[in-house]
């Protein structure tokens, strides 16, 4: 028996079955959810993809997000990471900035012999 019905249960039942086994994936929730938080699917997980038969799928319904956004309560939009060469971390407060109102970017780092190790 698999408990719940996230990532792992659905995984976790498909090797068993793979194997000889008859499991039965249990969830607490009513309904399926329309959405939730990104996988991320990486090296080790690549070879496993390829194994199942997932990987052409996973590649056709990959996101390719260039800039996530963390949404705050209500679901306005806190920060920005995009993931683009040179582009800057923005907050909300930058958020209303004109486009001639750019953020500087990260502070210069100090340098690392003004710095006790370890910190």
């Amino acid at each position: 028996m698999a408990v719940g019905a996230g990532i792992a249960g659905p995984a976790f039942a498909y090797w068993l079955s793979h194997n000889g086994y008859r499991p039965t994936v249990v969830e607490h929730a009513r309904q399926l959810r329309s959405g939730g938080s990104a996988t991320v699917v990486k090296a080790p997980a690549i070879p496993v993809a390829e194994r199942t038969g997932i990987l052409p799928q996973l590649r056709e319904l990959a996101t390719r997000n260039r800039t996530p956004t963390l949404p705050g309560p209500g679901g306005r939009r806190i920060l920005q990471l995009p993931l683009t060469p040179g582009a800057h971390p923005r907050t909300a407060s930058h958020a209303a900035a004109t486009p001639t109102q750019q953020h500087p970017g990260p502070e210069p780092a100090a340098s690392s012999a003004s710095k006790p190790w370890p910190p």
